[in-house]
């Protein structure tokens, strides 16, 4: 999984929200086999096979017609793929958020730590033979493979590369590595820094590509979008204001030499100079795009998070989905407001209002162009907007609503990928982020709180406040851990390394949380216990819980 799956509630609620466009749409239901509505990468093989990299769902290989889905009940280590490519000799390499497997058409062979290999996110794989491997992780860096043993790309003291996120090989043969800080290049086995300007020399680059006039091309989380040609000159390039802090999850190039980017806006198209944007007003079943695919027959193919997967071919959009037809609008986040007695409900398209009295349905002027993940009340009854765009607070006086804009970075580290935000009983602000860590504000000012050193990641997917004041932390890598009054303590006992989407507290003091693959887990200050289909629960993948206090 490269980010988080925002699941939507009260979808039923916003009939008005509904846009449909006049494109000519297809539907693929998880029936026809597509195994979930988030994709994080997609391949073609070299038989002309699409292949798809779900989120909690495996992978797909689509014919042309059908779709044939792979999962764990199939062999394959880990059901949350993150990307997909194919070595000479016609097996296919299949990362996850937890070790890789390799797939010859019919069975895997899986690897994972007690093989020497890594336990984290493979974020990327470029085979150059079949015994020459070279795998971007979440916690080992540059790993290698020479068909036989792993063995890391050893750092220097003066280079740190624990975190690769994308690969590419040049014409003479350097690989390029896009990292969490910064650009580097290995030739001949020396890994060396590719020095940028700053900023740059400190962004997270995501994706990359090699294209076929020889230039490079990076992509960051927070927007940064650069070309180095085959002089190795630098120009950065600037998005189009709306995509400026966007996550850039893929690029592509077309048979027209044009560049695709995936972006939290849609897909972005960059050709002479000009770039043109691809969302939901075009046809794209989302805003949030993650990875691009120009296939053989110079076909656009766009996977998204919670919208299928997307194929433009020549003016329209084919949309391989969960629904039947044309997506609207997604539901993120729901509010009471008892004072008012209306629900705050946040999308990816605004902020509305839904009167309890008359189910009447408006949305909060100012507030048309933001991506809301997550919101939260303060002790004022202000509304804290953890959006794409950065912080924002909503209030209201007499006559109308209030909306300002208060924090774009922390630190000088902008607020990438916002996952949930929260206002604990002192009143203060906690963010969980994926890529960008924990963030706390206070009076307006903030900080950001650095877990790394305690074996918890920076892609964190949610944040909880128990009865006791204590915060708890649920990763998307490296299970759970908590802030008490004598500082942060990593829950051990957890062995999940699988995400934890949701907490939440009974009123016993006990705590609870979901986890993406391992079923429901309690703790009880002595041990943790895990709850699964085994159980009777009905499924091990779940992503929200809440405790009925009425109950």
């Amino acid at each position: 999984m490269k980010r988080l799956k925002l699941i939507a509630f009260f979808i039923w609620l916003l009939p008005v929200l509904v846009v449909a466009q006049q494109y000519s749409f297809r539907n693929f239901t998880v029936a026809h086999g597509l195994g979930s509505a988030s994709v994080n990468h997609i391949f073609q093989d070299s038989k002309g096979y699409i292949w798809f990299a779900a989120q909690e769902g495996g992978f797909a290989k689509f014919n042309g017609k059908t779709f044939a889905t792979y999962t764990k009940a199939d062999g394959l280590i880990n059901n949350d793929v993150t990307f997909i490519t194919e070595q000479p000799n016609g097996k296919l390499w299949v990362g996850t958020a937890s070790g890789a497997s390799l797939f010859n058409g019919k069975t895997f062979e899986n690897y994972k730590l007690k093989n020497g290999f890594t336990n984290g996110i493979i974020y990327n794989i470029y085979a150059q033979s079949d015994s020459a491997i070279y795998f971007a992780t979440s916690n080992n860096g540059l790993l290698f493979y020479n068909g036989n043993a792993f063995s890391q790309i050893r750092t220097t003291k003066n280079i740190n590369l624990n975190e690769a996120f994308c690969i590419a090989k040049d014409k003479t043969g350097k690989l390029w590595i896009g990292a969490a800080h910064g650009i580097y290049t290995l030739e001949q086995n020396h890994l060396q820094k590719f020095q940028l300007p700053q900023p740059l020399n400190e962004e997270t680059f995501f994706s990359c590509l090699y294209d076929k006039d020889q230039n490079l091309w990076f992509g960051s989380t927070g927007g940064a979008f650069i070309k180095i040609d085959a002089q190795q000159n630098m120009q950065q390039i600037s998005l189009p204001e709306i995509c400026q802090n966007d996550f850039i999850g893929s690029i592509a190039q077309d048979a027209t030499g044009n560049i695709w980017l995936a972006t939290d806006h849609g897909l972005l198209k960059y050709a002479n100079n000009q770039f043109k944007l691809y969302s939901e007003k075009e046809g794209l079943s989302v805003d949030m795009a993650q990875a691009v695919l120009c296939d053989y027959e110079n076909n656009i193919w766009c996977g998204t998070l919670g919208g299928g997967v997307n194929l433009l071919s020549g003016e329209g959009f084919v949309n391989f989905n969960e629904k039947n037809g044309l997506l609207g609008k997604k539901a993120n986040a729901i509010e009471y407001d008892a004072n008012n007695n209306h629900y705050f409900i946040g999308t990816g398209n605004g902020l509305y209002t839904l009167d309890n009295n008359n189910n009447n349905i408006n949305i909060v002027p100012a507030t048309e162009n933001l991506n809301i993940i997550s919101f939260t009340f303060d002790k004022t009854q202000t509304l804290w907007l953890a959006t794409l765009d950065g912080i924002y607070t909503v209030s209201k006086n007499k006559t109308a609503f209030v909306v300002k804009k208060i924090i774009t970075e922390i630190e000088g580290k902008k607020i990438v990928s916002p996952t949930k935000i929260i206002c604990d009983t002192k009143g203060n602000i906690w963010l969980t982020t994926f890529g960008s860590g924990l963030f706390s504000i206070k009076n307006k000012i903030g900080r950001n709180v650095n877990l790394q050193y305690n074996n918890i990641s920076n892609n964190l997917l949610t944040v909880f406040e128990d009865s006791k004041g204590n915060i708890w932390i649920g990763s998307h890598d490296k299970g759970i851990g908590r802030i008490t009054n004598k500082g942060f303590e990593y829950l051990k006992e957890d062995n999940s390394k699988s995400s934890v989407w949701s907490i939440a507290e009974d009123d016993k003091g006990n705590i609870f949380w979901s986890t993406s693959e391992d079923g429901l887990m309690l703790y009880n200050e002595k041990k943790i216990t895990a709850f699964t289909t085994y159980d009777k629960l009905i499924s091990n993948h779940i992503t929200a819980i809440a405790w009925d206090k009425k109950q």
